[in-house]
């Protein structure tokens, strides 16, 4: 699969990484995104436009979710990089907007807590200056640095453009060209839908439900070739996806949010597939790898927009899901409170085996 062709879609000037952890820039401000976007230009956020931001947070999260101005500037004073603003180009207000705040993660401790934890009772204080996180990485080899995307929000007028979409990859990038890795935390914001069909389901099991994708082939191998770069290292660097196994497993229905684990597409396609890929890729598949491998999409649409996009799971050292949090946004009823952490950059530490 041939790389993907990469064009500026930024107004910042893209530095030179020689300038990277220094005290005069710290971070890189501009960066390249692969072929998928091209409609935004990016920049950081202001505090004198906390209540135009304060609107698209909340129309964007809908049922009653709310935030201060007090918050959005705290977290703007707090870690003002990491404020990430999308407008269209030619320009200047927000159309969507992307917050990060900086972490160090030890693994000897995990990650400890949800949404309270990360954000210090949503004060936004507890966000890592860069410098100080730059050093403590440079003093200890066994910690990482974080970029943690507490939420996302796009004006809903522009709901189907990829505005979403182009600003999380911009994060991404972001985090990525500064040596950070991006690790969102998401809402299964499907999972109070998924959980009155079926009132035992549980979080765990839901995350392992697929339907069909709402793409053709084309499409999805489009999409694998523009994130082929972030996911190459999972697969040995071979040959991703092949249309015949695309076509086998999208002809499967969606998966029943009352059907057993062995009667789910993942299921079916680890007892066909599972040994013989384990082999060649010197490792057990995920469910994340399974829709990689076939363009099934996981049941919940933002856990599954992530996992299209190359991230995966936090695992234990049996391979388990971990990073779950219950009551991390109890005033979020669309996920039941719940929030998932998740890594787009892998990581040993994160039980990622490649």
């Amino acid at each position: 699969m041939s790389k993907p062709i990469q064009r500026t879609i930024t107004s910042p000037l893209i530095f030179s990484t020689a300038n990277l952890h220094t005290k005069k820039h710290p971070l890189i401000s501009g960066i390249m995104l692969p072929k998928w976007g091209g409609n935004l230009d990016f920049r950081h956020a202001r505090a004198e436009e906390a209540g135009y931001l304060k609107m698209i947070y909340e129309a964007a999260w809908g049922n009653g979710i709310t935030i201060s101005e007090a918050r959005i500037r705290a977290k703007i004073s707090n870690f003002p990089e990491g404020q990430i603003i999308g407008v269209e180009k030619g320009r200047d207000t927000p159309v969507s907007m992307i917050n990060i705040m900086l972490m160090l993660y030890d693994p000897a401790k995990g990650f400890e807590g949800g949404y309270e934890k990360v954000t210090g009772g949503r004060t936004f204080s507890t966000s890592i200056g860069p410098l100080k996180l730059y050093e403590a990485l440079e003093q200890a080899s066994s910690l990482l640095g974080i970029a943690s995307c507490v939420s996302i929000a796009t004006n809903p007028r522009f709901a189907r453009s990829g505005y979403a979409f182009e600003t999380l990859n911009y994060a991404i990038m972001f985090s990525l060209a500064n040596g950070l890795v991006p690790a969102p935390y998401s809402a299964p914001r499907g999972f109070a839908r998924a959980r009155k069909k079926n009132p035992g389901l549980d979080i765990i099991g839901y995350l392992h439900m697929t339907k069909p994708a709402q793409m053709g082939w084309e499409a999805h191998f489009a999409k694998i070739s523009a994130i082929i770069p972030r996911i190459a290292k999972a697969f040995r660097w071979q040959s991703v996806i092949d249309l015949k196994r695309f076509i086998k497993y999208q002809g499967y229905k969606a998966d029943s949010m009352d059907a057993m684990p062995e009667e789910t597409a993942y299921r079916r396609f680890m007892q066909d597939e599972g040994k013989s890929l384990s082999g060649a890729y010197g490792r057990a598949l995920t469910i994340e790898d399974f829709c990689i491998l076939t363009g099934r999409v996981l049941a919940d649409p933002v856990i599954g927009m992530h996992v299209q996009n190359g991230a995966r799971f936090i695992r234990d050292s049996q391979g388990e899901i971990t990073a779950v949090f219950p009551d991390s946004r109890p005033e979020d009823p669309a996920s039941l409170g719940y929030n998932i952490v998740l890594s787009y950059g892998y990581h040993q530490l994160f039980g990622h085996l490649f």
